[in-house]
């Protein structure tokens, strides 16, 4: 059996983070025998979350992961796609994974009216005792990441400009088909889905979440995926 050792979750939300879901969802999409196991980054072997232990084999990045899993079990996911719809896709994930992903975190984690509610939710999940102490260090790190990253270098207009021009651009690609890969979930839906379930299922003012919203296709195609996934457990 996987293990799959993700960050915590809250509510619907099997993780607060987009790609400890995204491991999580592509796992339930192949039917594959697994559990989560809500690990401690500091412990994994390239200090993030997701990872993986199949049969002994550890990996670590939720793109790794999931290509590995495509080239080692049977029906993989993105079986006769063309190189064409290949490269759509890698543009999309990669769009999430390096653009929206680390506006998100400012979202989170730095914008200073957004951090309250987040610091409520977040701080029950920290060791007891010492999460008062350690999250303000655990804040000001990712904030010293972001500006180091870029993201944190503009103003919060233009952080959430460049959001909205992603998420309008996810809509755009999905139009009026069910899924991002077509008729039927692909590799992409597992980031897709990732990142619009971080910002829909999670109880938490958000302008990300209001710009989804916006997008009628978005928020039903997050209500399709936990629907047929996530209904059976």
């Amino acid at each position: 059996m996987i293990k799959n050792y993700i960050l915590t979750g809250h509510g619907d939300l099997v993780s607060l983070s987009p790609f400890c879901v995204k491991t999580d969802i592509y796992l339930r999409m192949r039917e594959l025998p697994y559990k989560n196991v809500y690990g401690d980054p500091r412990r994994a072997p390239k200090g993030k979350l997701p990872t993986i232990d199949d049969e002994g084999d550890q990996l670590a990045d939720s793109q790794l992961i999931i290509e590995h899993l495509e080239r080692k079990y049977p029906e993989p996911l993105d079986a006769g796609l063309d190189a064409k719809t290949l490269a759509r896709h890698h543009l999309l994930r990669r769009t999430l994974e390096e653009g929206l992903y680390f506006c998100a975190v400012y979202a989170r984690w730095v914008d200073p009216t957004a951090w309250p509610a987040f610091r409520a939710l977040i701080l029950p999940t920290l060791p007891k005792g010492i999460g008062r102490f350690i999250l303000p260090l655990i804040r000001r790190k990712i904030g010293k990441d972001l500006w180091a990253q870029g993201t944190g270098r503009h103003s919060a207009s233009e952080i959430y400009a460049m959001a909205c021009a992603d998420i309008d651009a996810m809509a755009s690609a999905l139009g009026d088909a069910p899924y991002f890969g077509g008729q039927e979930p692909r590799t992409i839906d597992a980031a897709t889905f990732a990142f619009i379930a971080n910002a829909l299922l999670v109880d938490l003012p958000s302008k990300l979440a209001d710009r989804i919203r916006e997008h009628e296709n978005l928020v039903g195609y997050c209500d399709r995926v936990h629907e047929r996934f996530y209904s059976r457990g």
